[in-house]
């Protein structure tokens, strides 16, 4: 299979895989709102966060295995590759170790930790011992995802996330029916992780992933150095990425109550969903932008990496005026009105979308290089900035505050550090990535129109679908615009700078809304 095969196949069983898991979730929460409370809602919301928290005990070592393995695929039999993967396989063991033992540890500190009412504290304790126990068994069969990373082979590993959503649903409601209340979920992640691991064990049967006996070897004390090493480094980003987007609900338990836990839970599905199918782009390409590099077209990676960007930001406003204008009713309808939730959050969470809709795909420089010394201290910081701010907002201001401590850390850290990397790969290779400021700032227009629409237009005429449809189609209009004026991006970056391009974009819109107030 070529590579554009491989890249179009992971994508949109990428996308097919983020619709399922949006259809089962909207299920799984009707019914928990059903029998359960908020509260126990919540309950599970922060222990499904805490158990991602347990599973970075992997150290960043299965990011570090897949992409070794990227070096040797091509070149099998190989007893390189085997010595790879048997260490990959070694260190996984180890990985379930601790997460056991990290578990043991929330589950004595946890309930004082997170204010846990005494009523509940059984069924924490015995949620994530249950919950770390259930992981641990996929963690041997891990390896071979790796192997399918390696091969860029990411439609396997959807279809084991497509199927394990279907039976997990499954297992939630016949555990409902059974009675067995909030730890039903744990009925559903059994079925889960079984079906990844026979996914797993049938990809490796079909595509033959695993060494060959000729492949065996006993993995040397420097490929376990080159492994933590990396695995190191992509350790740190993967903490800051878990202080950024997985602490919500931690430190709303701590801050504020468990109800807010739901809500936003709740209030936030869409923008998970929408964050998901955008970031589709970038997990594609990754093992493509890679494989090119590896074979001396670092040309034709960078500039493939740059349409990239432009198609992934596009797709982000997309979906970012999708969110602004449909989750309030979404929410409303979803719950039967139990939860309320802000429009201004929608805009603002449709600003953050935009913005990670153009970084995953330049963050593969990281990749390519194997170089992660600045990628891992920018995203560190931008975690820990996001962590010192949001802890104070969410008292002032719950949850609104916190979103807004998000979007600013990826503006002031993130963009920042990134811009770095990318400086320091133009200067060793010769070539011009750069962050796309130019067309964000086109793409924030759509997105401020669709935040106007939605809190006059909307909210004067009491929010029938019609008018929310007419209004949507006013904006893809609109965005259908845009290209016509990225044409002048690189020639206004180029020559006037940021500032300057900023003032010339802000007037080519104005111009563009005389014209449309003239029709």
């Amino acid at each position: 299979m070529n590579r554009t095969s491989r890249f179009f196949r992971s994508l949109l069983s990428g996308y097919g895989t983020s619709c399922v898991v949006a259809a089962c979730s909207l299920v799984s929460v009707s019914i928990a709102f059903r029998h359960f409370s908020a509260t126990e809602f919540g309950l599970w919301a922060l222990v499904f966060q805490i158990n991602s928290y347990l599973l970075l005990a992997d150290f960043g070592v299965s990011n570090a295995v897949g992409r070794f393995l990227m070096d040797w695929k091509d070149q099998r039999p190989s007893r390189s590759f085997g010595a790879i993967f048997i260490a990959g396989f070694f260190l996984c063991l180890v990985q379930a170790g601790f997460v056991i033992v990290l578990a043991l540890l929330v589950a004595c500190w946890g309930p004082d930790i997170f204010r846990i009412s005494p009523g509940l504290q059984g069924d924490f304790r015995f949620l994530i011992i249950t919950q770390a126990m259930i992981s641990c068994l996929l963690m041997p069969f891990r390896v071979f995802t790796f192997a399918l990373v390696a091969y860029g082979r990411f439609d396997w590993i959807n279809l084991g996330g497509m199927l394990g959503q279907v039976f997990s649903l499954a297992g939630f409601a016949w555990g409902i029916q059974q009675g067995w209340g909030i730890r039903s979920y744990l009925v559903g992640t059994t079925l889960e992780t079984v079906l990844a691991a026979s996914v797993l064990w049938a990809a490796n049967h079909r595509l033959g992933l695993a060494p060959k006996k000729t492949e065996w070897s006993r993995p040397s004390l420097e490929i376990f150095q080159k492994i933590l090493k990396y695995g190191r480094d992509m350790f740190m980003v993967l903490i800051g990425g878990r202080l950024v987007y997985g602490s919500q609900a931690l430190l709303l338990a701590r801050f504020a109550s468990l109800e807010q836990v739901a809500i936003w839970s709740v209030g936030s599905k869409m923008f998970v969903f929408l964050r998901e199918l955008s970031a589709q782009v970038g997990q594609a390409s990754g093992p493509l932008l890679i494989e090119l590099y590896q074979q001396g077209d670092s040309r034709k990676a960078v500039s493939m990496m740059q349409h990239l960007v432009s198609a992934g930001s596009g797709l982000a406003a997309i979906f970012g005026s999708i969110l602004i204008f449909w989750n309030g009713a979404f929410v409303q309808a979803w719950t039967h009105g139990k939860i309320k939730w802000d429009s201004e959050l929608d805009f603002f969470l449709a600003l953050l979308l935009l913005l990670l809709g153009c970084l995953p795909v330049l963050i593969h420089v990281t990749g390519m290089t194997k170089n992660l010394e600045k990628f891992r201290w920018a995203s560190l910081s931008e975690g820990s900035l996001f962590i010192v701010l949001a802890s104070p907002a969410i008292f002032g201001f719950g949850i609104i505050g916190m979103v807004l401590c998000q979007l600013l850390s990826a503006l002031l850290i993130g963009w920042f550090f990134v811009s770095l990397v990318l400086g320091d790969f133009n200067r060793a290779h010769g070539t011009h990535v750069h962050f796309p400021l130019g067309v964000l700032l086109v793409w924030t227009t759509p997105l401020l129109l669709a935040f106007v629409l939605k809190s006059l237009i909307l909210a004067e005429f009491s929010a029938g679908l019609t008018v929310g449809s007419t209004c949507f189609v006013w904006m893809v209009v609109f965005l259908l615009f845009i290209p016509s004026l990225l044409k002048f991006q690189a020639q206004i970056l180029k020559h006037l700078g940021s500032f300057r391009s900023f003032l010339y974009l802000t007037s080519l819109s104005s111009r563009f809304f005389s014209k449309l107030k003239d029709l």
